[in-house]
């Protein structure tokens, strides 16, 4: 337990409860043992390493007061208590429970949306496991699932979260073991009115269904959802990663900056590292490449299309390609500028130099006061991540941008802002 907090093995809020759940464990053992003084003996060798070995987490710990600023902001108490009263902390606890038989998080990281972590024969099985040792608690093999499950409910418990799959994964295994406890009693019992295949048989029906439900929900179900699909930008990372490999022999490819350094497409292009770059506006009107041989790729993410518009228009002659999710609505793009294209581009801008735009002036502050720290002529206004702004050491971050129109014609013109 030292070792894998020393080793930095379970950083994330769950698994910091784990030497809690020991230290109970150890507690409960030493009021069973026949050998006090040699159980404490014992127990005071690994609590002295396990604080040996962690001592630098345990450190940090305490100069963050046990909790770090992630913490802080999860923290639900006495937040729930001030605000709601005990009411809200009734439904509080209620919506962490009902996660495992009713309903989940609405967010598709770790489980559908509004899906119950556990199927109905397993949710079935640990209810009456965990009320089965309510009443046997003192017994090890009741006492140790019904702490486990406790200690590890207490992540999301404690959290604002209340139903956050990531936080109740560690109750999981209890509930596993509670469900198991339960269907070995159910055998058992069932061994006393008939023959052992027949009950055998109904344990292996029950295992087999709740195999099937999981089977589809995750083959079936989760994997169709557009909001587990998309989760962390998966499928458009491996689908750029995937197009950068295929272009990179005839073009420099330079992503935008949600993709650029994306841990995904890194991993999977790692040996073209080197050769990729990013864009930015308007610094990156006049393409240019790594190897002045190739064409230039650019790629973009969801929601910059009007940027995608702007280098079509300027780099006419390229070829636009898309990626789609489930329900047809493009999440990624690539447009792809061969040499005489990009030449013929280069060459327009060399005579006739792009200056259309709002002139933007970026302040670090709350307010539009004193030099700011950036000023540039905008082509677009087409921001879709926080690295797209000129610096991105922000909050706080105050822009303004000023313009003027030519209208050369005399009508009616109609303007939309999103």
């Amino acid at each position: 337990c030292g070792l894998g907090l020393a080793m930095g093995l379970y950083d994330y809020q769950v698994l910091k409860f784990l030497p809690l759940l020991i230290l109970v464990y150890s507690f409960y053992e030493w009021t069973c043992s026949k050998n006090k003084p040699r159980f404490l003996r014992n127990n005071f060798f690994l609590w002295t390493a396990f604080i040996i070995f962690s001592s630098p987490v345990l450190y940090h710990l305490l100069q963050e007061h046990g909790l770090t600023p992630r913490e802080r902001f999860l923290i639900a108490f006495p937040r729930i208590y001030q605000q709601h009263g005990f009411s809200g902390v009734w439904d509080h606890l209620l919506e962490t429970l009902l996660a495992f038989n009713r309903q989940g998080e609405p967010w598709g990281f770790s489980n559908i949306p509004r899906q119950r972590l556990l199927d109905d024969v397993t949710g079935t099985l640990w209810i009456f496991g965990f009320l089965y040792a309510l009443f046997l608690y003192k017994e090890r093999k009741a006492f140790y699932p019904l702490v486990g499950f406790l200690v590890f409910f207490l992540p999301a418990f404690l959290s604002m979260d209340s139903c956050n799959a990531s936080r109740l994964i560690g109750t999981l295994p209890f509930v596993f073991l509670l469900a198991a406890a339960t269907l070995r009693m159910l055998y058992q019992k069932m061994l006393s009115f008939w023959p052992r295949p027949i009950p055998t048989f109904l344990i292996l029906l029950l295992l087999f269904l709740s195999l099937c439900q999981n089977t589809w929900d995750y083959f079936g179900v989760q994997a169709k959802n557009p909001d587990c699909w998309r989760v962390l930008g998966g499928a458009e990372d491996t689908w750029v990663a995937n197009s950068v490999r295929h272009h990179s022999k005839d073009y420099n490819c330079s992503l935008c900056q949600k993709f650029y350094g994306n841990f995904q497409i890194s991993f999977l292009d790692y040996d073209l590292f080197s050769q990729i770059s990013s864009w930015k506006l308007p610094r990156s009107l006049y393409l240019t490449g790594k190897d002045p041989r190739k064409g230039v790729c650019l790629y973009f993410e969801e929601g910059q299309w009007g940027a995608l518009k702007l280098f079509q228009t300027l780099y006419p002659g390229g070829t636009t390609e898309l990626f789609k999710d489930l329900n047809g609505n493009p999440i990624a793009g690539s447009y792809a500028i061969p040499v005489p294209a990009l030449d013929a581009g280069l060459t327009h801008l060399s005579q006739h130099p792009f200056a259309h735009g709002l002139k933007g002036e970026y302040y670090q502050s709350t307010e539009e006061k004193g030099k700011p720290r950036v000023v540039q002529t905008e082509p677009i206004l087409n921001f879709t991540f926080r690295n797209d702004r000129p610096f991105v050491d922000f909050p706080p971050l105050a822009v303004h941008w000023s313009g003027t129109l030519e209208t050369p014609k005399e009508r009616l013109y109609e303007w939309t802002v999103l």
